[in-house]
């Protein structure tokens, strides 16, 4: 199995983020297969590895229309000026092996940049899926849900499965900078919400592997906004009068805490996926 990496925006506000953490991902993931699976990966820039040169300023730019329809046209033009050389890149990287399973693992613009690049071999180069399977593990995506569609399209027919991680604290942890999160704009693939893990935790091996992680699969998730909800209806009928106050956010952070979900590590998710073999309990 072979590994290709498009890291995303990560690390300090102005500086480009050269996926170091990424690489570390592959590496850890790499030790947690079982004995005799093979993850090639060097983690060389422009050859299994692609930087996004997009950095935090300006994502919050583009924070509203990152993860809607066909994504912003700012990063987008970066997924633009990388789609080609990564796909010739994958292709030669691949070339002597058709049937060598590829892992694509993606964080942040990262995924954009990713499903940019995987559209271009669909459409150019389709027999780089014919016999071998591509799997996409795409974390905190910052990438137009149509693009990712389009994919879904044309891949239809193919071995070509995705797992989306949806960190709870995406992008400024709780600091009210918030774009719409991936996993509320697109409903297909397997996705899982993850609780309390931010923007850079979400790519953290040490973090995944808590044994008390708390996460949601995408259907439960959903039951999960709806419960909030109520649960928001319910304090305002309790309180009997307009407003909201620090008091009933509050008593919605308690219920948010003592929600029942399901817990365990997420690194057998990530060890599971990249084998092919993903239990039912992740899929949505």
């Amino acid at each position: 199995m072979r590994a290709f990496t498009f890291s995303g925006i990560n690390g300090a506000f102005t500086d480009i983020n050269r996926g170091e953490e990424l690489i570390e991902l592959v590496k850890d993931l790499r030790a947690a297969l079982p004995a005799g699976t093979p993850l090639n990966h060097d983690g060389i820039e422009g050859q299994d590895h692609f930087i996004s040169e997009i950095n935090w300023g300006t994502l919050l730019s583009q924070l509203g229309p990152a993860t809607l329809l066909n994504g912003s046209p700012v990063l987008n033009a970066e997924a633009q000026r990388v789609a080609p050389g990564a796909a010739a890149a994958l292709l030669q990287s691949t070339a002597g092996d058709p049937t060598e399973p590829v892992l694509i693992l993606a964080h942040s613009q990262g995924t954009n940049n990713a499903t940019f690049t995987l559209r271009q071999l669909l459409r150019q180069s389709p027999a780089f899926f014919a016999q071998r399977a591509v799997r996409c593990l795409f974390l905190d995506p910052k990438v137009g849900p149509n693009h990712v569609q389009e994919l879904f399209v044309m891949g239809a027919n193919l071995d070509f499965p995705f797992l989306f991680f949806q960190s709870e604290r995406d992008l400024l942890s709780n600091q009210g900078v918030f774009g719409s999160r991936f996993i509320d704009q697109f409903p297909f693939g397997n996705h899982l919400y993850v609780v309390d893990l931010g923007h850079g935790d979400i790519i953290d091996w040490d973090m995944l592997a808590v044994a008390k992680r708390r996460w949601l699969t995408r259907d439960d998730y959903r039951t999960y906004l709806r419960d909030i909800g109520k649960e928001r209806i319910r304090i305002a009928q309790e309180r009997g009068k307009p407003g909201w106050t620090t008091a009933d956010e509050l008593r919605v952070e308690k219920f948010k805490r003592n929600y029942k979900m399901d817990t365990g590590a997420l690194t057998p998710a990530l060890t599971e996926f990249a084998q092919g073999t993903l239990s039912s309990k992740y899929q949505s």
